[in-house]
């Protein structure tokens, strides 16, 4: 037997303090009342010391008392010999006609009778003519969810995309083996598309099992070998040849932009400006960029950024805004504030600091919403995890053969140890210990 919380198990010192207070407790000697001691005879008193246990059961009662608790607190652990008999494997759904996973399915698991199922909310045994959910899979929530299946082992074989493993790594009370099916090729897919003063400008994400990019370039209305374009309703709208869906390409809206400088900050306002300006010629988009002392500032109507090179504070309201607050230890050049769009700038600009920050990549996406890629890479990345990024953590699992389960406390322990200490307090009282 093993415990959960063995380091309870020194609470067990607390059996000293019955013993203890039991033998410093003296028994009271009975009252005799006398008339008068005048016709005792004298006598040479002796005095002699010894050890003696009174209310030996109340020490027991108290003993056992102090012996339960601990034994609800260090939670055992009963370790019990069991053959593992059932194995489990679980496929995740987009593999489950796929041809790589069809020899497995036929040698290994029909041959050694293992028990399919998919990877997917509920565990179904996995059938020829299954129906396969089209859902977003979380590996950590469905490894801890598989605990229902009570089983010995468990080996999954699934695509392993880094999308997909989120949250607390699990502890899993079996053992697991996991095997990657990685995507076939290498897929691109054109996320947003807007029109500018050259063309179509293409966003797209390209994706592996080994890197995700996004690529931006320039088309005509024609299209070109990679990307199909048409026009319907006035629209154009553009894919690539293994896109299913096509993707309207927007007409942006002029950006209004405000630099608020003091004279102190007159190099970094230039700066600012021409980080902008090269935003403009790689998007292909004019902005309206207006530089203005910060003393002169006056309410300017809807305004989608605001920078604020000032020592003071910004004064404006819900804009968007980039406000200067100095951080020496701040490794981005441009951090996010608690607030929803309020953004520091968290150094004075020189040119040093505007390449080796990045200044012109922490500002593009600020600018132009599309340039938020975080919600299409992590759509249409398939990136795989890491054999240490997919590693659960396996807990009290013994490859020998045997298995430590947590010993549930039942409810008549319970029930015992109130019938102890409401004994114990009775006697006391009885006996006034």
């Amino acid at each position: 037997m093993s415990f959960l919380a063995g380091e309870y198990l020194f609470a067990l010192m607390g059996l000293l303090v019955p013993l203890v207070i039991h033998l410093w407790s003296k028994k009271e000697g009975k009252v005799i009342k006398v008339g008068s001691i005048r016709f005792f005879p004298k006598q040479e008193t002796k005095k002699s010391q010894s050890i003696r246990l009174h209310e030996l059961g109340l020490l027991v009662l108290r003993c056992l008392m102090v012996i339960f608790l601990v034994g609800i607190l260090v939670q055992p652990l009963i370790r019990t010999k069991k053959n593992r008999q059932k194995h489990v494997i679980l496929v995740e759904g987009e593999l489950w006609a796929d041809d790589r996973f069809t020899l497995i399915k036929d040698s290994l698991i029909r041959s050694q009778g293992y028990e399919l199922r998919l990877l997917q909310k509920g565990f179904p045994l996995a059938e020829e003519d299954i129906n396969v959910q089209q859902e977003t899979i979380h590996y950590w929530q469905l490894l801890q969810s598989a605990r229902k299946l009570e089983a010995d082992s468990i080996s999954v074989f699934a695509q392993s995309r880094l999308r997909a493993f989120k949250g607390k790594r699990p502890k899993v009370p079996y053992i697991l083996q996991w095997y990657t099916v990685p995507g076939n090729k290498t897929s691109e897919f054109i996320a947003e598309a807007y029109h500018g003063t050259d063309g179509i400008n293409v966003l797209s994400v390209r994706t592996s099992p080994d890197v995700t990019h996004i690529r931006h370039y320039v088309i005509n209305e024609a299209g070109t070998a990679e990307v199909k374009s048409k026009e319907e309703g006035g629209n154009h709208y553009v894919k690539t040849d293994g896109q299913e869906n096509w993707i309207k390409a927007n007409v942006p809206v002029q950006q209004r932009i405000y630099i608020w400088y003091d004279q102190a900050f007159t190099e970094d306002s230039y700066f600012m400006e021409a980080a902008i300006k090269s935003i403009e010629q790689h998007l292909g988009i004019a902005f309206k960029v207006l530089r203005q002392l910060s003393s002169e500032y006056q309410e300017t109507g809807p305004t989608d950024l605001v920078i604020w090179l000032s020592q003071t504070s910004y004064p404006g309201g819900s804009s968007k805004s980039i406000v200067y607050a100095h951080d020496p230890v701040s490794s981005m050049i441009i951090q996010p504030s608690l607030q929803s769009e309020k953004y520091y700038l968290t150094n004075k600009l020189s040119y040093d600091v505007v390449f080796q920050e990045d200044l012109i990549a922490h500002l593009l996406p600020l600018i132009f919403d599309l340039y938020r890629t975080d919600s299409l890479i992590t759509a249409l990345d398939k990136r795989v995890a890491t054999s240490d990024q997919r590693k659960a953590i396996q807990q009290n699992v013994d490859i020998q053969g045997e298995r430590s389960q947590q010993a549930g406390i039942p409810y008549f322990v319970w029930v015992l140890f109130a019938v102890l200490f409401l004994a114990e307090r009775v006697l006391s009282f009885m006996r006034k210990q």
